[in-house]
C-alpha cells in the first residue's frame, strides 16, 4: 500500500475541494479576482445572459461548497498558495499545446491557483485563522509569488476578523 504526501481532499457533492477552487475567479491576465478561468465558458453559447446566469449559479454553488467544507480544506488551500510551475512543466505544457495534446483554455497556471486559494481564504474570512501559522511561514518562502500570495491571504483573514468584530460591536449597540 502506498501513501501520498498530498492530503486527502474534503469533498462536497462528491467533488473534491480542488474542483470547487478551480471554479473561483483568481489572478488572471494581471488582475486579482477579475476574471474566471476560461474553461468556465467552454460550453456556453455567445448569449451574454446565459453566461451571466451560469457564472452566478456556479459562484453560488462554489461559495456553498467552500463554506460547507470550511476549515477542513485549509491544508489544500495552503498547498495551493505554494503552487509553482517549474520551467520543465511550463515547457512541457507549451509543447503539449503546440501539438494539440492539451487545450490551452483548460490550463490553470500556478499564478491562477494561488489567486484562487487567496479568494477561498477571503471567502472563509476569520474562519481561516487556523491557517495563519502556515501562512506566516509561507511569507518567508523563497518564491516571491508564494510570499505575495500568503500576504494577500493573511489580509483576507484579518479582513474577516475585522468584519466579525464590527458585526459584534453593532449587535452590542442595539
Amino acid at each position: 500500500m502506498a501513501y501520498g504526501v498530498w492530503p486527502r481532499e474534503p469533498r462536497y457533492h462528491d467533488k473534491p475541494l480542488s474542483y470547487w477552487l478551480d471554479r473561483l475567479p483568481g489572478y488572471h491576465n494581471g488582475g486579482w479576482g477579475s476574471t474566471w478561468p476560461r474553461f468556465v465558458y467552454a460550453d456556453v453559447e455567445d448569449d451574454e445572459e446565459a453566461t451571466r446566469t451560469r457564472l452566478q449559479e456556479m459562484d453560488r454553488q462554489t461559495r456553498l461548497a467552500i463554506a460547507t467544507i470550511g476549515t477542513n480544506g485549509l491544508d489544500v488551500i495552503v498547498l495551493r498558495l505554494k503552487s509553482h510551475d517549474s520551467r520543465l512543466i511550463l515547457l512541457a505544457r507549451q509543447w503539449a499545446v503546440r501539438f494539440r495534446l492539451l487545450d490551452p483554455d483548460r490550463i490553470i497556471t500556478a499564478e491562477q491557483r494561488r489567486g484562487q486559494a487567496i479568494e477561498a481564504v477571503y471567502r472563509l474570512g476569520a474562519a481561516a485563522k487556523p491557517a495563519v501559522p502556515a501562512l506566516l511561514a509561507l511569507t518567508r518562502n523563497a518564491d516571491p509569488m508564494a510570499r505575495s500570495a500568503a500576504t494577500f491571504a493573511l489580509d483576507g483573514v484579518a479582513l474577516g476578523d475585522r468584519q466579525r468584530l464590527q458585526g459584534e460591536q453593532h449587535l452590542h449597540r442595539r
